[in-house]
């Protein structure tokens, strides 16, 4: 007998903060506020304008953002597969890693533009790029066709029942090892009191190594 009423999916995480902190901050180092209204909002979008199929990967090349924390639940809920790049990986590390996953999506902060034009060429698999910025109106050089911003304003809030078919999972490369990393199923890791805030309570992003402030 299941002490849950609810299969343990990803998207369940979202209802105690929803339930009973809906205005506390999600906060990106100095530039970025916003509530857990917005965070399902913006989660919702990200997933109606990626419009994955299922099993297809995306992979992420950013800092500890809100970009991120959306990207780990859109995903997933799409039944897609995140990938976490380690960017501290030698660049042939990370070019095998993105191979080895077959990565179909590939989400790249600006800061990560030189390791990607070392590596662009030797990417097998990855057709779309997509360029994720801290600035309000980033320019997107070539190979992107959009920048994060923008490609969230093209999606659906309303559509946010339809993120829940199935997990998938994450993918994450092993530093000090030619690995694919390990394939994990999103329910293995969840607790029901992830999310379980207090009244007082703020969560963050951590942004950049050198910066901690939020």
């Amino acid at each position: 007998m299941s002490a849950y009423n609810y299969q343990l999916l990803i998207k369940q995480l979202l209802h105690t903060p929803l339930a009973n902190a809906p205005d506390q901050e999600i906060v990106y180092r100095d530039l970025v506020r916003y509530d857990y209204r917005t965070l399902v909002s913006r989660i919702a979008r990200l997933g109606s304008a990626l419009s994955l199929l299922p099993g297809q990967t995306v992979a992420v090349m950013d800092w500890d953002s809100h970009r991120y924390l959306e990207c780990f639940f859109a995903i997933p809920m799409l039944g897609g597969v995140l990938q976490t790049v380690n960017v501290r990986l030698p660049a042939d590390q990370i070019v095998y890693t993105l191979n080895h996953a077959r990565a179909d999506v590939l989400l790249v902060h600006e800061d990560f533009l030189p390791l990607l034009a070392s590596i662009k060429d030797r990417l097998e698999t990855v057709s779309r790029f997509v360029l994720l910025s801290d600035s309000a109106k980033p320019d997107c050089p070539p190979p992107f066709s959009v920048d994060y911003e923008t490609l969230l304003s093209g999606g659906n809030a309303s559509l946010g029942h339809t993120l829940c078919g199935h997990d998938a999972g994450c993918k994450t490369s092993v530093t000090g090892a030619l690995s694919a990393g390990c394939a994990a199923r999103a329910d293995q890791a969840r607790r029901r009191d992830l999310f379980a805030l207090r009244a007082d309570d703020t969560a963050f992003a951590a942004g950049k190594p050198d910066d901690r402030r939020g």
